[in-house]
C-alpha cells in the first residue's frame, strides 16, 4: 500500500510518501513547515501540482537523488539511490502513485 506519512522533527512538520512494496523504506520527503496546518497544504499542493514542478537530478558521492523544485525552493527530496535505475525506478512510481501517495496514510504492519 502506497502513502504518507506526517513527522515531526524539531518542531518542524514534513512528509514523506513510502512505496508500500518494503516496509519502512521512504521514498523521499518534503521541506520543513513550522505548523503542520502548512505541511499538509503543502501536501496537497504536491498531489495537484506535481506536474508543475521542476525536476533536478543530482549525483552525491556514488548515491542519486531527485529534487523537485518550485519557485527556486526545493519541495520534495528523494532518498538517495545507489544507481541511476534505482532512483528513476523511484521518479517513475511517484508519476504513476501520486493520488495513492498523498492521500492514503501509510499504516505498516512492521
Amino acid at each position: 500500500m502506497y502513502g504518507y506519512k506526517i513527522k515531526q522533527d524539531n518542531g518542524k512538520y514534513y512528509f514523506k510518501l513510502y512505496p508500500g512494496n518494503k516496509p519502512n523504506q521512504y521514498i523521499g520527503e518534503s521541506r520543513r513547515y513550522n505548523k503542520k496546518e502548512d505541511c499538509e497544504k503543502a501536501l496537497k499542493e504536491f498531489r495537484n501540482s506535481f506536474n508543475d514542478y521542476f525536476m533536478q537530478l543530482y549525483k552525491i558521492d556514488n548515491k542519486y537523488s531527485v529534487q523537485y523544485i518550485k519557485n527556486d525552493n526545493v519541495i520534495f527530496s528523494t532518498r538517495p539511490y545507489g544507481s541511476k535505475q534505482n532512483r528513476n525506478t523511484g521518479i517513475n512510481s511517484i508519476y504513476d502513485n501520486i493520488i495513492e501517495y498523498t492521500t492514503q496514510i501509510y499504516v505498516s504492519d512492521k
